[in-house]
């Protein structure tokens, strides 16, 4: 009985030899892991291509609030030049149907208007803001022959409600006015 335990166990340590080739076998796997780990290269690309995204949509409110003080003078110089008054009662913090009216005829007098703003003093102070400026009017009546230049010394209060800013008062500080005769000008 003992020669055929023997006969038996030497084929034992040659059964244990294809393991080896098992993990052979097995070596295909991580080479399909090869692929696999193209995507992970792929999302880094995709997470770099996400972030300008993310570091341009902070830039609208990455404009100062003196950037935004500023659009708001622009588009009030255009609102005069357009004689548009829903654009000017725009950035009003508040503002009545007299005052639309009141705006209303005011641009009707005149063929062209045009306001030039100067900032001479600009302070913000939280979500108020103070602006001093030299604003020149050019104004021409419709039948008038001269162009009626007015350069008054202004100041506006602005009021900053979440992130947009309103004008909340405007004052004359300063008025000087001049007649420009156009007629001698040409």
């Amino acid at each position: 009985g003992t020669d055929l335990a023997q006969k038996i166990s030497p084929p034992e340590p040659k059964k244990s030899a294809p393991p080896p080739m098992e993990r052979k076998e097995a070596l295909p796997p991580p080479q399909e892991v090869v692929p696999k780990e193209i995507p992970p290269k792929q999302e880094p690309v995709k997470e770099a291509a996400l972030r300008p995204p993310a570091a341009v949509t902070p830039k609208p409110p990455t404009l100062s609030d003196e950037d935004l003080i500023r659009q708001i003078i622009r588009r009030q110089e255009k609102a005069f030049e357009n004689k548009d008054v829903g654009l000017y009662l725009k950035d009003l913090a508040q503002s009545s149907p007299k005052d639309e009216k009141e705006l209303q005829s005011f641009f009707d007098q005149y063929e062209s208007i045009s306001v030039q703003f100067d900032i001479s003093d600009l302070q913000i102070n939280g979500n108020r803001a103070s602006i001093t400026m030299n604003q020149q009017t050019n104004l021409r009546a419709k039948k008038a022959k001269k162009v009626q230049t007015a350069t008054n010394k202004v100041s506006w209060g602005l009021l900053k409600e979440g992130d947009i800013w309103k004008i909340s008062d405007t004052k004359i500080v300063e008025k000087m006015i001049e007649l420009i005769d156009s007629v001698r000008a040409e």
